[in-house]
């Protein structure tokens, strides 16, 4: 059973060719990641040295392509990361290169530029797929940092679908295995932790895209809050929470909640004291905080655990490109305990909502304070909000 373990040891390979690369070896042994690549798709050739001139300090390889056609050409000869597309190319037919790729090539993240964007390009931009758009003329500090963070979801994806067909892999060798064991005891003794390891990982894989087929296309805040909480709801099952979204002077205000089983009278305030004290600890913090007991909650949230005694508390912050963008807190009666499970899924879930709202936000510019942002006055039922 060695070769099944040391198949399945949970480390991540350099990424595989569309979109991952391809694995090089130090004389050592040990693996090194290849450098990114990035295809620059437009037939202005100044502009298209100017992004190329811009991405020089990120030691990534950059090849120009004057059309689609050239591009799609490149994507076939495979190890692509990033493309980055011009909205106007061929006439107007950017935005369906980008469509074909995020549809035919899931590892691949492609960024879009457009000497006059606006929320209607930038929509339909995200709707194709994707991951972000950059004005023309190029900032270049500003068009490297969303290369970067580019790459490294490209690479997220690749780690994934890499993981997914390890897994695979591993689950035909162990069946094969057991056929042709003599040692069924043995056999199955080994093959039943092995299958735990992969089931473990298969779960949070699988609730992982499930999210992430959901919130791809929520492209407004309120909705994608509400489909969040929709969603975590299913995880958790009966539960009080609220996501609190920074108001832009280190401090947060209640962006959405469910209510579950808190009393009316005194949902507000607590509620409000969650925003002041539970979010501004959580900041830097970037795990899961889980708190069983009493002395947790004190642990953590100093004089404010007060408010939360008696409560089993599930809380994590929402970072992209190392800025906090939303907290999550989950939290209900003792009793009604969180489990092991849903905290290692909790980890895949707050990082896909951090980047589909750093989407959002660079969509609608809204780098403002909390309380400048529309949309977030409507009241729905009695259990269900959203606050300014």
């Amino acid at each position: 059973m060695d070769d099944y373990y040391n198949e399945f040891d949970g480390s991540e390979q350099p990424a595989g060719p569309m979109g991952g690369g391809h694995e090089e070896h130090l004389p050592s042994g040990s693996p090194v990641r290849r450098c990114a690549r990035v295809v620059i798709v437009d037939s202005d050739a100044r502009d298209a040295k100017t992004i190329e001139d811009a991405l020089v300090h990120l030691r990534v390889e950059c090849t120009i392509a004057r059309d689609c056609e050239a591009c799609m050409r490149l994507l076939d000869e495979g190890s692509v990361d990033v493309v980055i597309v011009d909205a106007d190319i061929d006439g107007g037919d950017g935005l369906d290169l980008v469509y074909a790729i995020s549809t035919g090539i899931s590892n691949i993240c492609t960024i879009v530029t457009c000497s006059s964007p606006d929320v209607e390009i930038a929509v339909d931009a995200m709707r194709c797929g994707a991951v972000d758009m950059v004005r023309k003329p190029i900032n270049a500090n500003e068009l490297a940092c969303r290369v970067e963070s580019a790459i490294d979801q490209s690479r997220r994806r690749s780690n994934d679908e890499r993981r997914v067909k390890r897994l695979k892999r591993i689950c035909e060798r162990l069946s094969e295995a057991q056929q042709d064991s003599h040692d069924e005891n043995v056999m199955c003794t080994d093959l039943a932790g092995v299958y735990d390891d992969i089931a473990e990982q298969m779960q949070s894989l699988s609730v992982a895209s499930e999210y992430r087929a959901l919130i791809q296309q929520e492209l407004d805040v309120e909705a994608l809050l509400r489909t969040t909480l929709e969603f975590l709801l299913t995880r958790t099952g009966p539960t009080n929470a609220g996501i609190f979204l920074p108001t832009g002077q280190d401090d947060f205000n209640l962006g959405a909640y469910v209510n579950y089983d808190i009393p009316k009278d005194t949902a507000d305030m607590l509620l409000d004291q969650l925003s002041d004290v539970v979010a501004h600890r959580l900041v830097e913090h970037d795990d899961v905080v889980r708190c069983e007991t009493d002395a947790d909650l004190h642990k953590w949230f100093g004089s404010g655990a007060s408010w939360l005694e008696g409560s089993k508390v599930l809380a994590m912050s929402c970072n992209a490109d190392d800025e906090c963008l939303a907290v999550i807190t989950l939290f209900r009666e003792s009793e009604g305990g969180f489990s092991d499970e849903l905290v290692k899924e909790l980890h895949a879930v707050r990082d896909l909502f951090a980047d589909q709202l750093a989407r959002v936000v660079r969509i609608h510019h809204r780098h403002l304070p909390m309380d400048k942002w529309p949309g977030f006055d409507v009241e729905t039922d009695e259990d269900w909000g959203m606050a300014a």
